[in-house]
């Protein structure tokens, strides 16, 4: 993982993304001043910012702000060279493109994804994997994805996306 020079940089990253789903448009506007705080050359932190900035965005109902978030948060991933940045990145990037409706291309970046992920991140894509393809109505394979993700979800002791796998 990264190491951060400046804990409240790591404090406010973290604030920023568990604001990002409670209230949106605060964190929007968070978002956009830590984004100005940060060096240029700061890749990684600014990939955390612009995910959070694409979830708060599609929170806020804004998803082409969101999908537009998503991809710069991806190529200040890649451009870190951080390849858990990269993974988030992609995911963040498949959710917004499936609910504006563009499942097929969800499904393109989950497929990259699946390829260079293990652990918890894998099991977050093929968490991910299933709600799409739950959406396009192929419910067989969403289920091999859910369970397939759930039994790493408990081995993490991650109740939150146990619960959502078990609530799909």
């Amino acid at each position: 993982m990264r190491d951060l020079a400046a804990t409240d940089i790591e404090q406010d990253l973290d604030a920023l993304l568990a604001l990002a789903r409670d209230k949106p448009r605060e964190a929007l506007d968070d978002g956009d001043r830590l984004l100005a705080r940060l060096d240029p050359s700061d890749r990684g932190n600014r990939s955390v910012v612009l995910r959070a900035l694409a979830i708060a965005a599609r929170w806020a109902a804004d998803n082409t702000q969101s999908i537009s978030y998503a991809r710069l948060s991806l190529l200040e991933a890649e451009a870190a060279g951080e390849h858990d940045l990269v993974i988030n990145s992609w995911l963040t990037l498949a959710g917004s493109l499936a609910i504006e409706g563009d499942n097929e291309a969800a499904l393109d970046i989950l497929r990259q994804a699946s390829r260079g992920s293990d652990g918890l991140l894998a099991a977050e894509v093929e968490f991910q994997r299933g709600t799409v393809l739950s959406r396009m109505g192929d419910f067989g394979q969403a289920l091999e994805s859910y369970e397939a993700a759930l039994p790493v979800f408990i081995i993490h002791d991650d109740l939150e996306s146990v619960a959502m796998t078990l609530h799909n």
